[in-house]
């Protein structure tokens, strides 16, 4: 397998930009670039897994010998292995991709019915072409690998996660669309972390979901006991917040979240940037941690890495039959549950992509592993 060494040198020095890290570390890092296959390895094995390695897989085209109108799509992929489409005559790169993700379509059906890997894709610089996977399924791909990796049977999480086994079976189904909030939830009972990221280049800023998930507060309880005062502990805002809570038959926690929801909201609404929570920051005067929704944190910060860009959603808006004014509406709505593919393409439409991926932790070896597996736990499940 070969490793396009030049580009991976130059995302590297973009990430080294973005996140201000000093020349003798990047420095040391890139010494394992002696060794690409010793690298892969160590990322391979270190507990990370990243969504791109799931949605995009570049193959080479296959010249028949005994007759060149006919061709083959060719992928290596990350294991050694090599898969090859039936031959076909040429008519198009177009029919050619097609070939190629439905390979992939049928490996993956047949992995997930064994209960094997989905094989990854590698990082070559012999392509020809590639073939891009279903942005919900390749969400579900990585999420079966990680399943299998955890070693905890479908019975054991559905009990984590306080779903039935059904419940949980149908999540991992391939067939159905991503529930963002049931998956992160389920992926924190496996004891791994996702990571939501978005990097705009042109201001070298980075945003995270994890800012907008959770708000700290301090809760002042009214003297009768019908509601509370609620002051959020938010950065970058010299006025802290102040919203109220009336309480009634439903849970108290869901109220919080509602009341930060909607306040979040309306800034929204009114064009203005959402403050990111001061969560995880010593405050000695919060009491409370508001947890939202993910797919809440994620639209929240798409909207805030909208005004920095001041970039207009027509080109997406085309690709999926909607005016632009009617998408962005839709994608600024926190009521309404978009799709993720829908919400992933809209961060690239931005001007600043959306990273993913998902990072293990080794609760069993290492405490503070386990410590952070356990917050995660508490944040998402409990």
């Amino acid at each position: 397998m070969q490793v396009d060494m030049e580009h991976l040198m130059a995302e590297l020095k973009k990430a080294k930009e973005i996140m201000g890290v000093s020349d003798e570390d990047f420095e040391s890092f890139t010494k394992l670039l002696d060794d690409p296959q010793a690298l892969l390895d160590l990322l391979s094995n270190s507990g990370i897994y990243t969504f791109h390695d799931y949605f995009y897989y570049p193959f080479r085209m296959e010249t028949d010998k005994a007759d060149p109108d006919f061709v083959r799509a060719v992928l290596t992929f990350k294991d050694g292995t090599v898969k090859r489409t039936r031959r076909s005559r040429f008519e198009s790169e177009v029919k050619l991709k097609i070939s190629a993700a439905k390979l992939l379509f049928n490996l993956a059906e047949k992995c997930f019915k064994e209960g094997k890997p989905i094989p990854t894709a590698p990082l070559v610089d012999d392509a020809d072409m590639e073939t891009y996977i279903n942005i919900n399924r390749a969400f579900k791909h990585m999420f079966h690998n990680i399943f299998l990796d955890s070693g905890v049977s479908i019975e054991e999480l559905a009990r984590k996660a306080g779903r039935s086994v059904e419940q949980v079976e149908q999540l991992r189904s391939f067939s159905s669309d991503v529930n963002l909030d049931e998956m992160v939830r389920l992926l924190a009972c496996l004891g791994v972390g996702t990571n939501l990221t978005c990097c705009v280049e042109d201001s070298r800023k980075m945003y995270s979901y994890t800012d907008y998930v959770m708000y700290d507060a301090e809760c002042i309880p009214d003297p009768d006991g019908t509601g509370a005062e609620l002051k959020l502990m938010v950065n970058n805002s010299r006025a802290k917040p102040k919203l109220h809570v009336f309480f009634n038959q439903h849970d108290h926690a869901e109220r919080y979240k509602e009341a930060v929801t909607n306040w979040a909201q309306r800034l929204i609404l009114e064009g203005k940037r959402v403050p990111d929570g001061n969560s995880g920051r010593s405050n000695r005067r919060a009491n409370l941690s508001v947890r939202l929704d993910v797919h809440t944190a994620l639209k929240i910060m798409f909207h805030n890495v909208m005004l920095d860009t001041g970039k207009d959603l027509s080109g997406l808006g085309e690709e999926v039959g909607l005016p632009a004014q009617l998408l962005l509406l839709l994608l600024q709505d926190l009521s309404h549950k978009d799709d993720f593919s829908l919400l992933y393409q809209a961060f690239d439409e931005a001007g600043g992509g959306l990273h993913f991926s998902c990072s293990r932790f080794d609760a069993e070896h290492n405490p503070e592993d386990a410590e952070a597996a356990e917050l995660l736990y508490k944040t998402f499940v409990d």
